[in-house]
């Protein structure tokens, strides 16, 4: 699966509720756009998505590491955003795979976890996802 495109963004939080943050709080979120094989189709055997979701992670991650620097990450946090023509357990198969586990056990520093949820919306509407720990990697998929 080729990415398509890769949208990055970085929150840096100063000041909260009027009262100075030190350290300051780096968020980042990275976004990789690409087309779903299987987006308008049934498809039973849903394992293509699930190894690409592993080089798709990895350069992710590469790049919300980097964009934390000089901070280092201590949780992550994970998210699909499919388009109308896919089905939710697309983006499941992106989300459940080796690559995150094996991360989050090396994680040692993390204070949290972000575990995976759900949430269906329709086009046009807005999707929330909570954040509340520094370091976040947001993996969305748009078809």
């Amino acid at each position: 699966m080729q990415i398509k495109r890769t949208l990055a963004f970085v929150d840096d939080v100063a000041i909260e509720a009027g009262q100075p943050v030190t350290p300051p709080l780096r968020k980042v979120a990275v976004v990789a756009i690409f087309d779903n094989p299987f987006a308008g189709k049934f498809e039973k055997d849903l394992s293509p998505l699930t190894e690409a979701s592993e080089e798709i992670g990895r350069h992710i991650s590469r790049m919300a590491i980097a964009l934390l620097a000089p901070h280092k990450p201590e949780s992550y946090g994970k998210g699909a955003v499919i388009g109308i023509n896919g089905e939710q357990e697309h983006g499941v198969a992106m989300l459940t795979t080796v690559f995150w586990k094996r991360y989050a056990r090396r994680s040692r520093r993390r204070q949290s976890m972000d575990f995976l949820t759900h949430q269906t919306c329709g086009a046009g509407r807005k999707h929330r996802r909570p954040v509340r720990t520094q370091g976040c990697a947001l993996r969305a998929v748009a078809l």
